[in-house]
């Protein structure tokens, strides 16, 4: 599989059945680079790639291949403006879909969205593509010429606002399911996010519309919330995650959210330019939205509203989602049951970790850590480290000023380090590394039972086939942490990888060899968190830092997060 520049095509139904060999287009929600984009037949994937910087993926499958549908997870939305990473959103739980229509040999601009992905919902209920196409365009309001399934959303404002706020209520939606259950795997995000788009068909082919979910002011019987009850009951009947959500009460999470959801519609819809739009799903991205919210409200998510409570609920969650959205934290005190609570809907950022000290810790085999700047290890001379490089380390801290860390949360973690000619490459990927905040505010970090670590090398003379799969056992785990600092100890996954790589292989001899003598690019990635750079005293805004991608050269595993990236020179 190759990826390849998009080209003009169609996706209408036709008479003849022949199914399409080859298959490409782009995922946009912004446009969405560094997803796992799979072709899928009966549940099963039949063929994988990653999309490019743009969106751009593409299948060429093997004869007596065929596929159904497209389905995209993860990535990094880079916005309508790929070169800059100021506006990149890290999407590690986003699923999107689109149907692969029959009648050709090719199908070229496939666009793989929000609305493609009610479509595809629709299909799998049992329409057809083009009632299911028409049902969508009916939903959205727009005009039924416009091909939603061949059109790039971004090259059109008014679809392009109508498709993030559609994109905002799964989003939202599936994000205080997994909240109100805290969950923190990508399965049970699945779940969530497919409890949501289920109920979102649902409420389409009974003819509700964009309008009529976003309008407000909101009441116990408005479609949204509606919508949010059925979602949540569609989760709790999913074998993946029903324990988890053993005695919510949809209604009540409905109540609780559904101003949240209806405030980030609305505010992509009104969304001026094509830029404003991204620059809103940033900022509600960087508020933590109405999994922030939910995560703090876990306690009466059990308790039925009572009589005159639902009306009370919707209006002062309401009063605090517009203060969010205006930029200041609100206030609001809500009652369940018997129950009351104050709960804080944030306007500034939430889930932010910083870089402690604007520093990364950088450590040779003997003796403390050289610690840099950010600004040195990302500089062109880098840092010196002698002999050889034993562990990278950061220090996650909290801050007073904004929301931290709502919920545990399980993330992948990735690192790359390469020498200058790429001649010498060693990359690791985390599954799951557990990061939380305890009572003090010290950020924890710990690997769980039955975590892997999916690694890849090269030497100058051969590299990895198949990525090494290491399940990472109590006394053997490459991550730790120490009053808030976490670790790669690159040793000893070199050590792991010793003892089970095959001799002479290209992870064996870099194992023998470590990382010494060279200057090296490492790049550390941690998915699902923000991380700023630190922030002086007299600014408490977090500053993000850049997103990075970390994909390994042969396996096509992939984590894309906030992180560091720099350059040691290392002795020999």
């Amino acid at each position: 599989m190759t990826l390849v520049a998009c080209g003009g095509g169609g996706s209408g139904d036709g008479a003849d059945t022949s199914t399409p060999k080859s298959v490409s287009g782009r995922v946009v929600d912004g446009y969405v680079a560094g997803a796992t984009v799979q072709c899928m037949q009966a549940g099963t994937a039949i063929a994988t790639t990653l999309s490019g910087a743009n969106g751009v993926y593409a299948f060429d499958l093997a004869a007596g291949q065929s596929c159904e549908w497209i389905e995209s997870r993860g990535g990094l939305d880079v916005g309508v403006t790929p070169t800059d990473p100021a506006d990149d959103i890290p999407r590690p739980n986003l699923v999107l879909r689109a149907p692969v229509s029959a009648g050709a040999a090719s199908l070229s601009n496939l666009f793989v969205t929000p609305a493609s992905t009610l479509v595809q919902a629709l299909v799998a209920g049992g329409r057809s593509v083009s009632e299911a196409h028409d049902l969508v365009r009916a939903n959205l309001g727009v005009s039924q010429a416009t091909d939603l399934l061949a059109t790039d959303p971004a090259s059109d404002l008014a679809l392009y606002r109508i498709d993030a706020a559609r994109a905002q209520i799964i989003e939202q939606v599936s994000a205080a399911i997994a909240a109100a259950g805290a969950i923190v795997d990508d399965a049970g995000f699945a779940a969530a996010s497919n409890a949501t788009i289920q109920a979102l068909a649902a409420s389409l082919a009974a003819g509700t519309t964009l309008t009529q979910l976003e309008a407000t002011p909101l009441a116990p019987t408005s479609p949204l919330v509606a919508l949010i009850t059925q979602a949540t009951s569609n989760a709790k009947a999913d074998a993946t995650i029903a324990t988890r959500l053993t005695g919510v009460q949809p209604q009540t999470l409905a109540l609780v959210s559904a101003p949240l959801v209806a405030s980030a519609a609305r505010q992509a819809l009104d969304g001026a330019s094509l830029q404003a739009v991204v620059d809103v799903a940033g900022d509600i991205a960087e508020r933590g939205g109405a999994a922030t919210v939910v995560g703090s409200l876990v306690d009466v998510l059990d308790e039925v509203a009572g009589a005159g409570q639902a009306q009370a609920i919707l209006d002062a969650m309401t009063t605090a989602a517009q203060s969010a959205a205006a930029g200041t934290s609100g206030n609001a005190t809500i009652t369940v049951g018997a129950t009351s609570v104050v709960v804080q809907v944030p306007g500034g950022a939430s889930n932010f970790l910083h870089v402690g000290g604007d520093t990364v810790h950088l450590y040779g085999p003997t003796g403390g850590p050289v610690d840099a700047t950010l600004a040195q290890f990302g500089s062109a001379s880098g840092v010196t480290v002698p002999q050889n490089l034993s562990k990278v380390g950061l220090t996650l801290a909290a801050s007073a000023d904004f929301t931290q860390l709502a919920e545990a949360r399980e993330v992948p973690l990735a690192i790359d380090i390469r020498d200058a000619t790429g001649t010498r490459v060693v990359q690791a990927i985390v599954d799951r590394v557990r990061v939380s905040q305890d009572a003090g505010g010290v950020v924890q970090a710990t690997v769980p039972a039955g975590a892997t670590a999916t690694v890849y090398g090269k030497t100058a003379s051969a590299e990895t086939v198949s990525p090494l799969v290491i399940t990472l056992s109590d006394t053997a785990k490459p991550i730790s942490t120490a009053a808030g600092e976490i670790t790669i100890d690159i040793d000893r996954l070199f050590s792991i990888i010793g003892g089970v790589a095959a001799s002479g292989s290209p992870l064996a001899r870099l194992a023998a060899d470590r990382i010494s003598g060279g200057t090296f690019v490492v790049t550390l990635v941690v998915g699902d968190l923000r991380i700023a750079h630190a922030t002086s005293s007299a600014d408490p805004t977090p500053t993000l830092g850049v997103p990075y991608t970390v994909q390994l050269q042969s396996g096509g595993q992939a984590v894309v997060g906030y992180g560091v990236r720099g350059r040691v020179l290392v002795g020999s």
